[in-house]
């Protein structure tokens, strides 16, 4: 072979190096540059990082994924929540009693009955007491009421205030014989006015079978 020929042989040679070179500029040219300034060569599609980051290759980014799921899963849940319906209570409403003119004086009081009526012996209740203006001035003349059930016995008696001095100028009494027994919530007693209008609210009288409580002291104030 001449000299000529492998002249020749090598310069096609560096002709198709130099096309090849070329076109490799071309395509790098050509291929679409991501935000950091690299070509699309060297930066992988989002597919193929997600798949770098679910094999643990960026330990950070996947946490941080994580978290951002989490995140959105509890917005979900927080506006999706269903809410418990509100519980009414129910309130009883107690009827409120009517002013009267009359009120009870300070909380009953026991004794025995001898201490003040000495006739009287233990088998003997007593249920006593006084009416006192607003000036605590003693007031004849006013009716007493007492009435319920003892041990069996129906009770319905009427005193005026004043008939029993031995309690104070406005005193009342009634001695109920026999009738010493504990008994709550069954025997009353109530102010009224000289027409059997109420004066007073009805109060309840507690009474005991223990002879040194068999007198009752009640006492009514007015108040209006």
């Amino acid at each position: 072979m001449s000299k000529t020929v492998k002249n020749l042989i090598i310069f096609a040679g560096l002709v198709i190096l130099a096309i090849r070179l070329v076109s490799y500029k071309a395509a790098l040219s050509e291929a679409p540059m991501s935000e950091g300034g690299n070509s699309g060569l060297l930066n992988p599609p989002a597919s193929r990082q997600t798949g770098i980051i679910n094999k643990g290759l960026y330990p950070e980014a996947q946490q941080a994924s994580k978290r951002e799921k989490t995140s959105k899963t509890l917005e979900t849940s927080a506006y999706t929540e269903t809410p418990e319906p509100m519980k009414t209570s129910e309130t009883k409403c107690e009827p409120t009693l009517k002013p009267m003119p009359f009120m009870l004086f300070r909380e009953p009081e026991t004794m025995s009955a001898n201490l003040v009526r000495p006739a009287l012996d233990s088998h003997w209740l007593v249920v006593a007491g006084q009416a006192w203006g607003m000036q605590h001035q003693p007031l004849s003349g006013l009716q007493v009421h007492l009435w319920g059930e003892l041990d069996g016995f129906t009770i319905n008696k009427h005193r005026l205030s004043g008939s029993a001095p031995a309690y104070g100028e406005a005193g009342f009494e009634f001695a109920l014989k026999n009738l010493v027994v504990d008994s709550e919530g069954s025997l009353f007693i109530q102010l009224l006015d000289a027409f059997g209008s109420p004066l007073s609210h009805p109060v309840t009288v507690q009474t005991y079978a223990d002879p040194e409580q068999n007198l009752i002291m009640i006492n009514f104030k007015q108040v209006q």
